[in-house]
């Protein structure tokens, strides 16, 4: 079981080895927290990884794509764009939040990461209710087989 932390503050702060963006599957960064990656020159690479993955069809909503900003290697991060909706106009769907965090633990395992900072993905501009989407991650982490992992879950603002 992971343990999960839940944090008031700014995502962006966070020392995980990675973090998560809530993404559409159409390449658009326009708003909410995508558009503070956006903005955000460390993700420049990762960014332009998750924009090509949008052109080529490879993502639907609970899907899971690690983007990798390798364009400064001191300032090497990496980036699991979890795709919440279809398009940016659409709210978020409960069924694919469960799907996307099931993916994130099965890509966690498989790139062997044990710290990530995850927003309330789905909640603010996709709509859901930040308990919800809280209790289906702690019970997603909770079946987590790596006992040592730590998830930082950042509440809403």
């Amino acid at each position: 079981m992971s343990t999960v932390k839940i944090i008031n503050g700014n995502i962006f702060d966070s020392k995980c080895e990675t973090v998560v963006c809530p993404v559409n599957c159409f390449g658009a960064l326009g708003a909410g927290l995508a558009k503070a990656f956006q903005d955000n020159k460390k993700f420049a690479g990762s960014n332009e990884a998750y924009y090509n993955a949008c052109r080529q069809g490879m993502l639907a909503p609970g899907s899971v794509f690690l983007g990798v900003n390798d364009l400064e290697p001191e300032n090497l991060s990496y980036v699991f764009y979890l795709a919440t909706k279809f398009a940016w106009t659409e709210n978020s769907k409960m069924e694919w939040i469960e799907n996307g965090l099931i993916n994130l633990v099965k890509a966690l395992n498989h790139y062997k990461i044990n710290s990530c900072a995850l927003p309330a993905i789905g909640c603010g501009l996709g709509g859901l209710p930040f308990p919800s989407v809280e209790l289906m991650i702690k019970e997603t982490f909770k079946n987590d087989s790596n006992k040592t992992r730590i998830i930082e879950l950042y509440e809403p603002k």
